[in-house]
């Protein structure tokens, strides 16, 4: 079998990562390497986020080069009886073999010989047997990675031979395992990680033994553009920089990846070897992985316009080792995500999946060369009869209320209703737990099973092992329990699985505990029981098992069995006790009153992850710690399964939403009490706001009908929501017809129609375009929470946190601006609002001065801090009052002053706003300069696992519950 490169860390990072949704551990499994990480944040800066790799993903898979292949394995397989002679005569033959090098080979052909019976075992459905054997390959390769480097010390030019045949190996076994785990379900990718794992190790020795450098010459280029962006910061490059073997660079990049601060896509670039035997292979898998941390960014808070100027700013720097502000640290990711929406290859990827990076960045995206082109809209045709719909636009199909987006109203249609939809199946048990083909408890053979497992633990002296044993015990009552799933007669016997199962998961979390630091296993243990105890959590959250009738508290105590374990293991990685995702959002709660000033300090003053668990905990049992951030407390299921854990913080949000409702209804109409239950309307006008049901559906809320009811009012009533989160006040009820304005000659005058309208007698002020009327609220609305309808772009945008008020209305000639109530463009009254531009700070270079300089329309000059000021008045642009107009006329900066209103029935002309002079741009009031167009959201008609993000907004937002 050709050889395979050093399957780094992206082996393990990218497998593990890889596994990340598919993080699963059959019984035998034990997930090896902590590299299965991706950077950037969930909802805050900092946080580790993993790649979804694994078949529920549908990423595409690399191409297995047609030269590697694994051969079915003949002979005795784990599980056999005869399994432990065939080893015992593997072990005589090497104990008889006294070259080193010839030892080594023959060790190697021993691992090749595990590697095709995980592979056959696998194809058979046989997964704890081959988890065994994915577990003996590790090792084995463990032992070459091992006597390879002592060989290196005593016999340099008998490591040279033996690094060659190693790395030829290691490197063919790496690309196929990577290839298989790309392509399986959790709960069958963990044995493929651990042989990843195993190849890492093997590498990584050659690497070393051949004397490669530690830091290869393309990581060093990533390196340094990751410090240039804010990512790394310089100490952390230079002690990168100061280990002597690949082996230790490796470990650190880990240690950086599970705190957030390197991405796994350019930890792939320590795999020189796989880089030089198999380049198109390699390219593709960075390709992947960089698509994959694209993903990852979609749920972070967009930078504001503010924090980019403050980036811009950061990176003009003269002091490069200065690193980035805390008001800007939240916001560097956008760095690194625009370079990737640039430079990733979206040729491989489905056309939804080309949407998402098109839609979460397009401006960077429209420099990508792969990038789809934008499907251009209809031309408009006449304004049809009123009871058809306009030209280019599709006739209104009735939805389900459990699928509509939450601003979006039913609309009825004339023809017949289409076919209801089938009811999809509800999400299934079989990625996450391997099918159980054993005796099952009830079973006259079973006592001797549970003899079998006590004799097993009671024999094991060595506190890893047994840890180990415990895990494998819990996995087999899982297994077990999903087996008796349906059988009505073995109900009880159900409900005790699971009982046991949970006091599996206490016992190998108490036994890992027991550890000391100085066991060599303990964090390599740590890191498969987290991922276990993640995969379990997913099954018990989502209730993908019935809940036992008589103890529906079980799955509760489960969930906390495997919080329990996650939270042991991650202190045992030594992990910060408080997760990054929940430092600056506790700030957050406390800031909103939720949290109190000493429960935060007695939160971040905790010393495990455990104690930080347990204080949570109580503040969620008192009601005021929000279940959905409670959830951040599992950072390795954000690692391992990112988009299972964000579907389960929807989930949590509904909860939260129902317990608020249920308490609202207790509350004494005291004055005390009654200003409790404002807090708490609030609140739940929020939540109701956020929930997003594109992430969830009832089905994944089984088990829980007052969570379904819930879910099903909130779609429901998602018409009777305000249009966009709010954005037209009151005055926008949903589906309701404009009301005729009240017409009158006097009211025949152009200059009350925005921008882009003309004015209808009988009719009122309507676009030209579409000829609808300017009023008619139903033609702004957007089918997703988080959009708005901007008057700029035409179509819907997501909301952030300095949207600009006056895109969310449409834009009159200068000097007046449009008044919904109304209808119609007018002189600002006292009070009325006007779009003024936020201040800019004196540009801190030349450079700055003459970006500023080319936003300026035509005829005007920058000049700081007044910004644009035109060159033959001395006046600032955006002054009001340099415009104002008299009836039936408009200011004309063609002519610079008020000249006739066009004909009747005629649109203003162009030169009713300032020119600008750089293509692509228009002039925009709110900012007062010229700048791009707003972006539109395009959607794809497919849901996207997404979180709202919590944003900061300006009082006078129109978006505040969003």
């Amino acid at each position: 079998m050709p050889g395979f490169c050093p399957a780094h860390y992206r082996f393990g990072a990218i497998l593990a990562s890889i596994s990340l949704l598919v993080a699963a551990t059959p019984v035998g499994a034990l997930v090896t390497n902590g590299s299965y990480y991706d950077w950037g944040p969930y909802y805050q800066s900092q946080q580790v986020l993993g790649l979804s790799f694994s078949s529920l993903e549908h990423l595409p898979t690399p191409t297995l080069p047609a030269e590697v292949s694994i051969p079915p394995a003949t002979g005795i397989f784990p599980g056999n009886p005869l399994s432990p002679f065939e080893h015992f005569i593997e072990n005589t033959q090497l104990t008889f073999t006294f070259d080193p090098v010839a030892k080594e080979e023959l060790r190697l052909s021993i691992a090749e010989e595990r590697l095709s019976e995980a592979k056959t075992l696998t194809d058979q459905g046989q997964h704890q047997y081959a988890a065994e054997a994915a577990v003996a390959y590790r090792q084995t390769m463990r032992t070459v990675s091992e006597n390879l480097q002592t060989l290196a010390t005593t016999n340099p030019d008998a490591a040279a031979t033996l690094s060659t045949v190693v790395e030829n190996a290691a490197v063919a076994h790496a690309v196929v395992a990577e290839s298989i785990v790309l392509a399986s379900p959790p709960a069958v990718a963990e044995t493929w990680t651990d042989i990843v794992s195993g190849t890492e190790k093997a590498l990584d020795a050659v690497a070393d033994a051949t004397g490669q450098p530690a830091v290869p010459d393309d990581l060093s280029v990533s390196i340094q553009a990751l410090k240039d962006q804010g990512l790394l910061t310089t100490e952390e490059s230079e002690k990168i920089y100061g280990f002597g073997s690949r082996a230790d660079v490796r470990d650190e990049l880990e240690r950086l990846a599970t705190s957030g601060r390197f991405p796994v896509a350019e930890v792939a670039n320590l795999d020189t070897a796989v880089a030089t035997r198999y380049p198109d292979f390699h390219d593709q898998t960075m390709n992947v992985l960089q698509f994959a941390e694209l993903r990852t960014y979609q749920t972070l808070p967009p930078p504001t316009d503010e924090a980019r100027k403050s980036i811009e700013e950061w990176q003009n720097r003269e002091n490069k080792d200065l690193p980035p502000p805390p008001e800007i640290r939240p916001y560097i990711y956008s760095l690194r995500a625009d370079e990737l929406a640039k430079t990733v290859d979206l040729t491989p990827f489905t056309p939804e999946q080309q949407s998402e990076v098109v839609e979460f960045l397009p401006e960077a995206a429209a420099e990508n060369p792969t990038a789809p082109l934008p499907t251009p809209k209809p031309s408009p045709s006449p304004q049809p009869a009123a009871d058809q719909p306009l030209a280019g636009t599709p006739a209104p199909t009735p939805q389900p209320a459990a699928d509509r987006p939450l601003d979006e109203a039913p609309s009825p249609s004339p023809v017949p209703s289409p076919e209801p939809t089938p009811t999809p199946a509800p999400p299934s048990v079989t990625p996450y737990i391997t099918e159980y083909k054993g005796v099952l408890p009830g079973d006259p053979f079973y006592f001797f099973k549970q003899v079998g497992e006590q004799v097993q633990t009671a024999t094991a002296f060595d506190p890893a092992r047994r840890a180990e044993l415990h895990m494998q015990h819990a996995e087999e009552r899982l297994r077990e329990a999903t087996a008796l799933v349906g059988d009505e007669a073995r109900a009880a016997v159900y409900q005790q699985t699971l009982e046991r199962y949970s006091d599996m998961m206490h016992n190998a979390a108490d036994t890992m505990k027991s550890l000391g630091d100085e066991h060599a296993d303990k964090k390599e243990l740590a890191r498969d029981f987290e991922v276990e105890a993640s995969r379990h959590n997913i099954v018990f959250e989502k209730g993908l098992l019935p809940v036992p009738t008589e103890n529906t508290q079980i799955f509760a105590e489960a969930v906390q069995a495997t919080e329990d374990a996650m939270d042991v293991c991650a202190d045992a990685l030594e992990r910060a006790p408080l997760p990054p995702a929940l430092t600056d959002r506790l700030q957050d709660l406390k800031a909103q009153g939720l949290v109190l000033a000493e429960e935060v300090d007695a939160i971040t003053q905790a010393g495990t992850r455990e104690e930080v668990r347990e204080k949570i905990r109580e503040l969620v049992e008192l009601g005021t710690f929000p279940p959905g951030d409670a959830k951040k407390m599992d950072e390795s299921q954000a690692v391992f399964a990112p988009q299972d854990y964000n579907q389960l913080v929807e989930v949590r949000k509904v909860e939260e939403l129902n317990r608020l409702r249920e308490v609202q209804t207790k509350f004494a109409q005291t004055a005390t009490l009654r200003a409790t239950k404002a807090g708490y309307e609030t609140q739940l006008q929020t939540l109701t706001q956020t929930v997003d049901t594109s992430i969830i559906r009832p089905e994944d809320l089984a088990g829980r009908e007052d969570l379904v009811r819930v879910y099903e009012a909130i779609a429901a009533t998602a018409s009777a929501r305000p249009l966009n989160g709010g954005q037209f006040g009151p005055e926008a009820t949903p589906g309701a017809t404009p009301a005729p304005p009240v017409i009158s000659p006097a009211d025949v005058v152009l200059n009350e129609c925005p921008i882009g309208a003309l004015f209808q007698s009988e009719v009122g002020c309507v676009w030209e375009d579409n000829g609808r009327r300017v009023d008619d609220f139903e033609q702004y609305r957007c089918e997703k929470p988080g959009l708005y309808w901007s008057f700029g772009a035409k179509a819907c945008v997501a909301v952030t946190a300095n949207a600009p008020s006056e895109d969310f209305r449409p834009a009159c000639p200068a000097g007046i601006t449009w008044v919904w109530s109304s209808a119609a463009c007018q002189i600002p009254s006292v009070g009325d609002p006007f779009p003024v531009p936020p201040p800019e700070p004196t540009p801190s270079s030349d450079k700055e001065r003459e970006k500023r300089a080319k936003a300026c329309p035509s005829g005007s000059t920058y000049q700081p801090p007044r910004g644009c000021v035109w060159s033959d008045t001395d006046n600032p642009v955006y002054d009001p009052d340099q415009y104002r107009c008299t009836k039936g006329t408009y200011y004309s900066f063609g002519q610079k002053d008020c000249v006739p209103n066009p004909e009747p029935g005629s649109p203003l002309p162009d030169d009713a706003r300032p020119t600008c002079t750089e293509d692509g741009t228009i002039f925009r009031w709110e900012l007062g300069k010229c700048a791009p167009e707003p972006k539109p959201y395009v959607p794809t008609g497919v849901s996207f696992l997404s979180v709202p993000q919590p944003t900061i907004v300006i009082p006078d937002n129109p978006f505040y519950f969003l």
